[in-house]
């Protein structure tokens, strides 16, 4: 029996139906809702990645939201570079396919000429770059300093046929430039001649998701052995006969952008995959086996003597090995403890091995379920360092220490993929017992074999901390305050206060006096900038100082860049010393526009009134264009840069909407654009500054009112000849004015003229008079017809084939 009455259910259902009627305002507005883009400058890329030592090396430098005369640094003096960034690249990549449109946050970043200048004192290794101007910095970035020659790919090289030929070895620097754009390059090799392949892609900072195929001359994918290094594959292939040979880069995802880029190591030696053990005590021998990745399904591995060199560098860890020219050069690791290698079995609790204090032990997951388990003796009240970490030269190891007392309780557990491969913590003993380590790898159960190889260390802490900023980069601007987070990890008993200091500061900016309290794992770092504050960017150095009964410990602190992969890897260290800092000026300008649906035919340009705010006394120029950055797919829409002359406030910024756009997919555009200007400063200082406009572009667009089409697709003629193509309008009763015909597109590609026609009001038959040229061969021809309607320019555009052949004679 039901209890509710129908009276009742009644009530219910209009008090539902109420309650979703006063949602809806709130569902609207939650809808309506759109993400608002960075309006701070920032760098994508550089392009090449790299340069070898003893070049001069052109580059493109990639960036979001920067004017021209961006400044661009670099973190060694050794190597130069021009102080600004004035000219525009006029690359554009590889032409990419139509697509339905998102409106998921897109964009378009801008590429800026310049050039390196790398002494070949400076070896190989890795630099790191950043730019700012007066509306802010960027993060470091790494450029990678090589030692084979450079080759840089040439776009179009999107198939067998297109493949660029190189020579080997070589490194390769490319770009997936255009949306699925695919790169090939083609070489030769003899019969089972090795070809290793080495990718730099995420731990130089690129957005490629790299897929990396070795291909036979038919263009059939080849079986290879791939290993990683973070998340860039290696590749080794063995010749199975003599020939040539081709290399296909593309992106995991149809995506591809200029900051897709990678850079390709192509040698004929041996890569060590794996050498266990890893490292030794400085000034012994020992046999070492290394793990060589040359081709052969799983690897080949060698026994060979090793012969760990004095440490005249207190800070060294690690030393360069190669034992003839037949291998790769490789990283090994040598310290001043007694070192050992994990003694099997010590898969289980009961089978733990004792590990005594300052020893280094060499451990490997030799199978998906190898687990190593150690003792270890503690005292009360004394502090241990447990460090354990993935080595060098492939950093295949994933691993996770937990740390159990002898019940089996789980005290501790620490997962290298949180510390960017290094584990690393410090535990002080409550009683007198053995605590158990157990070591393994985060794919347990699903992965192992002999790359899989850690270094694990216990000592007795001594008093130290360290000192990480979380952030990449610092900002703060004129006669404002910038509060940044400070992480301290402390180790031993290093329980007292810290104090916290800063060197090389801008003039004009100071560091609150900060002091971080005893037991503090955390502080603020707060700056302030004055009125007159210089702004500029430049590297600074966060120090700390601490002391523990007579010991004084004074640590640097570091800062991440933007060269670090999922994985925690980069090229180099993953953290630096030099700390970024700009000050940014205060903002000489505002733009704004009304923020109210307006409505424009696809296929013209519509005139958007935009307002600026002059401030700081500005009154200079300002150039207003399109966004870097915008909320939601263009969809082919373009800005014409403007001019605002000096002093004025307003002015119209014309937006072109191609006939093109896809109809109900985007309800509408909801555009961004921007302004940049050159002043001086207070200090004479000629400064750029860009300001993200604080209101958007809204458009809903109408139908065409025009459409231009051609009779004739497609043709056929010699080459030289003059051939007339036919054409026709079809118009609306909106518009019926004339219009001037004309021909688009890069005349030294199309190798066509045309001279520009007018077609009468009303009219709706053109003909038209080509002159072809020499060039022979397929190409598209794309007709542009303008006119004006009512102040709004219009526009249509049809493409047309044309086959040239070679003239008879």
């Amino acid at each position: 029996m039901n209890k509710h009455s129908p009276g009742s259910r009644k009530a219910s259902s209009l008090l539902r139906s109420l309650l979703i009627l006063l949602s809806l305002p709130i569902l609207s507005a939650s809808l309506l809702a759109q993400p608002v883009p960075s309006k701070l400058p920032g760098s994508t890329h550089i392009f090449p990645a790299g340069g070898k030592i003893g070049s001069t090396v052109k580059v493109r430098v990639g960036a979001e939201c920067i004017p021209p005369g961006t400044r661009f640094h670099l973190s060694d003096s050794r190597l130069s570079a021009p102080p600004l960034l004035k000219t525009r690249s006029l690359v554009r990549g590889e032409k990419s396919p139509r697509r339905i449109p998102t409106e998921i946050p897109i964009t378009y970043p801008k590429e800026w000429l310049s050039q390196l200048t790398i002494p070949a004192e400076a070896g190989p290794g890795v630099v790191y770059w950043k730019i700012s101007c007066a509306a802010g910095g960027t993060a470091w970035r790494p450029f990678v300093l090589g030692t084979l020659p450079e080759f840089l790919e040439n776009e179009s090289n999107s198939t067998l046929q297109t493949a660029q030929e190189v020579s080997t070895p070589v490194t390769i620097n490319g770009q997936i430039f255009g949306e699925r754009d695919v790169d090939y390059y083609r070489f030769s090799l003899n019969t089972d001649e090795l070809i290793v392949c080495e990718v730099l892609a995420g731990r130089i900072g690129s957005s490629l998701d790299p897929i990396v195929e070795f291909l036979d001359a038919t263009g059939k994918k080849l079986p290879t052995t791939i290993c990683h290094i973070g998340s860039d594959p290696v590749l080794a292939l063995k010749a199975p006969e003599s020939g040539n040979y081709f290399l296909r880069v593309a992106n995991i995802s149809y995506h591809g952008s200029a900051s897709h880029v990678y850079r390709l190591n192509l040698t004929h030696q041996p890569m060590v995959q794996a050498a266990f053990p890893q490292g030794g005590k400085q000034g012994t021998s020992q046999q070492v086996q290394f793990l060589l990745l040359d081709g052969s399904s799983q690897g080949t591995l060698v026994k060979q003597r090793v012969t760990f060199p004095e440490l005249t560098d207190t800070t060294a860890t690690s030393f360069q090995f190669q034992p003839n020219k037949q291998w790769q050069a490789t990283t090994l690791s040598v310290n001043r403890h007694t070192n050992q290698s994990e003694q099997e079995p010590n898969d289980q609790d009961q089978q733990a091995m004792p590990i005594a204090l300052g020893h280094a032990i060499h451990g490997q997951f030799a199978s998906e379920t190898d687990q190593d388990w150690f003792r270890l003796a503690t005292e009360k009240g004394n502090h241990y360092t447990i460090t354990c970490e993935a080595v060098a030269p492939l950093y295949q190891a994933n691993p996770i220490i937990t740390l159990f007392d002898p019940s089996g309780k789980k005290l501790k557990e620490v997962h290298s993929v949180e510390t960017s491969g290094h584990t690393k913590f410090t535990w002080k003993a409550t009683k007198d017992e053995d605590l158990l380590l157990r070591i393994r790898d985060l794919r347990f159960g699903a992965l192992g074999g002999f790359s899989l190889i850690y270094q694990l260390h216990v000592a007795s802490a001594v008093p130290d901390f360290q000192l990480h900023i979380p952030s990449q980069h610092l900002q703060v601007q004129q006669g404002g305050k910038a509060t940044v987070d400070l992480e301290v990890t402390r180790s031993g008993e290093l329980l007292g206060p810290i104090k916290i200091t800063a060197g090389k500061l801008p003039a004009g900016v100071t560091l609150e006096s900060l002091e971080i309290p005893a037991n503090k794992l955390k502080g603020k770092l707060v700056f302030a900038a004055t009125d007159d504050a210089v702004a500029t960017s430049q590297a600074i150095h966060i120090t700390g100082v601490a002391t523990s009964g007579e010991t004084v410990v004074e640590r640097k602190a570091r800062i991440g860049h933007l060269g670090v992969d999922s994985e925690g890897r980069s090229v180099g260290s993953a953290t630096l010393e030099q700390i970024p800092l700009t000050v940014l000026h205060k903002p000489i300008f505002r733009l704004y526009c009304a923020e109210a649906y307006l409505y424009a035919h696809r296929g013209s340009v519509f005139p958007y009134l935009m307002e600026i705010e002059r401030q700081a006394g500005f009154q200079g120029k300002i150039t207003l264009q399109i966004g870097d950055r915008q909320n939601r797919d263009l969809d082919g829409i373009e800005m014409h840069e403007v001019e605002i002359p000096a002093e004025s406030t307003q002015t119209m910024l014309p937006i072109y909407l191609p006939e093109t756009m896809h109809i109900n997919i985007q309800s509408q555009s909801q555009l961004y654009c921007q302004g940049y200007a050159t002043f001086t400063d207070q200090h004479g200082q000629q400064q750029t500054f860009l300001a993200v406009s604080e209101k958007r572009n809204m458009l809903r667009t109408l139908p065409p009112v025009v459409k231009l089409k051609a009779i004739d697709e497609q043709f056929s003629c010699p080459s030289g000849a003059r051939v007339r193509c036919r054409l026709k309008l079809q118009r609306t009763s909106n518009f019926l004015g004339p219009m001037l015909l004309t021909l688009t597109g890069d005349r030294t590609r199309t190798d066509c003229s045309l001279e520009p026609l007018t077609i009468g009001a009303g009219q709706t038959e053109i003909q038209c008079d080509l002159q072809m040229g020499q060039l022979t061969g397929t190409r598209q021809l794309t007709f542009r017809a303008t006119g004006q309607m009512a102040g709004q320019t219009v526009i249509s555009e049809t493409t047309v084939s044309v086959t040239v052949n070679e003239q008879q004679p």
